[in-house]
């Protein structure tokens, strides 16, 4: 699908949803499913630039794959984070992964 040219598009994203957050609830992460789907909203609305916020982001289970997602679909990523688990192998695996696809 080709992306439309008409400017840069950024954009921010928590996948903790809002419904867990006013309950308190530390696990309200977004399904896996609904996760694919608003990264596909959002490729498809031309956004260029993602930014990965939270809470922190890299604790989510579906993190590393999102990434991907999003990675493959184009974005350019930024994540804010304390930094938590950058030392496990899969994340930055993943991440090396990501830049040498480039």
């Amino acid at each position: 699908m080709a992306r439309p040219r008409t400017r840069s598009t950024r954009a921010a994203t928590s996948t903790a949803s809002t419904a867990a957050s006013r309950s308190g609830s530390s696990r309200g992460w977004l399904p896996w499913p609904d996760k694919v789907r608003l990264l596909c909203l959002l490729r498809d609305a031309g956004v260029l630039w993602l930014q990965f916020t939270g809470g922190e982001p890299l604790i989510d289970r579906d993190f590393m794959d999102a990434y991907t997602l999003a990675h493959r679909s184009g974005m350019l990523i930024e994540i804010l984070t304390n930094g938590p688990r950058l030392h496990r192998p899969r994340s930055s695996a993943s991440c090396a992964t990501c830049r040498r696809t480039r």
